[in-house]
C-alpha cells in the first residue's frame, strides 16, 4: 500500500500493484510510519464519559488476565466493548475474551506490522498476498468525512482473487490503517486547539461501499459476507461510523433481505442507501464532496433499492 496526501493535507490510503512504502499517517506536520499499541503490557484506561462508564470498565479489566490486558488493541478497546453491549459487563467480558483471542490466532499484530520492515522475510508472504488484494483497488482507504474520521472504501465489483482467509486479513489490514488515520486526524486536531475532536480509544470510520462493475458472478459466498460482518461487529465494535450503499444492483435487495437478520440493530442503524439526489444529500451532511471519490458526487440516477 502507499500512503499520499491530498491536497487538503488528508493522508490516502491508496492501492497499489506494487509498495515500496509502510502506510503513513501526519505527526507534528510531518508523515511517520503507524505503529501499533497493542504491545503495551500496562495500557491505561481511558477517560470514560461517566463514573459509572468508569466502573465497568474497571469490572471488566479485572476479569483480563496479564497476558490478555498485554494483549488488547489499545488503551480504549475495553470502553468500546462496554459500550457495544449496552452496559453488560459480563456479556462484555465475554466479548473481549473473545477478540483479544481472535486477534492473537488471526495474527493481527503481524498484519498491521508487515510493512514496518520491508527487508523482513517472514512477513514477506503476508505483503506479497496484500500487494495482490490491493491490485484492482477494490478495498482502500482514503480521505476524511467532516468529523474527521477515515473513509474506507469497498468495491466488490473489483473483487480478484478467491481465497477466503486472504481477503479478510487484508481486510483486517485496512481497518487497522483506517482506525490509525482517523487517530492521527484526531491528534493533529487536537494539536491545533480544535475543539471537536474524539478521544483516543474511541475513534471511528466510514465506510463506503460502491456496487458499480458488480456482477452476480463476483457475489462473495455467504460464508465470507457472514465473517466480514463477524469481524466488523464482533472485533472491530463501536468502530464503526457510518456506512453508505452506492449503485446497489436489483440482486442486492434479495441479497440484503437474506443477511440483514445477522446484522446488529445497532449495526443496521448506521448503514445508508444513498439513492438519487437524497442520497447525495445524505452522504454530503457527514462528508465534504470534494473529499471523496468522483462516483459519490457524479452519482445523480435513483438506484433500484
Amino acid at each position: 500500500m502507499i500512503a499520499t496526501q491530498t491536497n487538503n493535507n488528508a493522508v490516502s490510503v491508496l492501492p497499489a500493484a506494487t509498495s515500496t512504502a509502510t502506510t503513513v499517517s501526519r505527526t507534528n506536520n510531518t508523515l511517520a510510519p503507524i505503529k501499533p499499541t497493542n504491545d503495551a503490557p500496562t495500557a491505561r484506561l481511558r477517560k470514560a464519559e461517566s463514573s459509572e462508564e468508569a466502573r465497568g470498565c474497571q469490572l471488566i479489566r479485572d476479569a483480563l488476565t496479564p497476558d490478555e490486558i498485554a494483549h488488547l488493541a489499545d488503551d480504549g478497546m475495553v470502553l468500546r466493548h462496554y459500550r457495544a453491549e449496552k452496559g453488560n459487563v459480563d456479556s462484555a467480558i465475554s466479548k473481549i475474551k473473545s477478540t483479544i483471542k481472535w486477534r492473537r490466532e488471526f495474527g493481527v499484530k503481524h498484519i498491521v506490522t508487515c510493512f514496518d520492515d520491508l527487508d523482513g522475510a517472514s512477513l514477506k508472504p503476508l505483503r506479497d498476498t496484500f500487494r495482490e488484494e490491493a491490485k484492482t483497488g477494490k478495498l482502500y482507504v482514503r480521505g476524511r468525512d467532516r468529523g474527521g474520521r477515515a473513509i474506507q472504501y469497498m468495491a466488490p465489483g473489483r473483487e480478484n482473487t478467491n481465497n477466503e482467509t486472504n481477503q479478510m486479513k487484508f481486510l483486517v489490514y485496512t481497518l487497522e490503517r483506517a482506525v490509525a488515520c482517523t487517530a492521527a486526524e484526531q491528534a493533529r486536531r487536537k494539536e491545533a486547539g480544535l475543539q471537536d475532536t474524539i478521544n483516543p480509544g474511541e475513534e471511528k470510520i466510514c465506510i463506503i461501499i460502491n456496487f458499480d462493475q458488480w456482477t452476480l458472478r463476483k457475489s462473495p459466498p455467504m460464508s465470507t459476507t457472514l465473517y466480514t460482518l463477524e469481524i466488523l461487529q464482533r472485533h472491530y465494535c463501536e468502530r464503526l461510523h457510518r456506512a453508505y450503499v452506492f449503485n446497489p444492483p436489483k440482486f442486492f435487495v434479495y441479497f440484503w433481505n437474506l443477511i440483514h437478520r445477522f446484522v446488529d440493530p445497532v449495526t443496521k442503524d448506521k448503514i445508508q442507501f444513498c439513492t438519487g439526489a437524497e442520497g447525495l444529500k445524505r452522504i454530503e451532511r457527514d462528508i465534504d464532496l470534494s473529499n471523496v471519490e468522483e462516483f459519490v458526487w457524479r452519482y445523480r440516477q435513483d438506484s433500484p433499492v
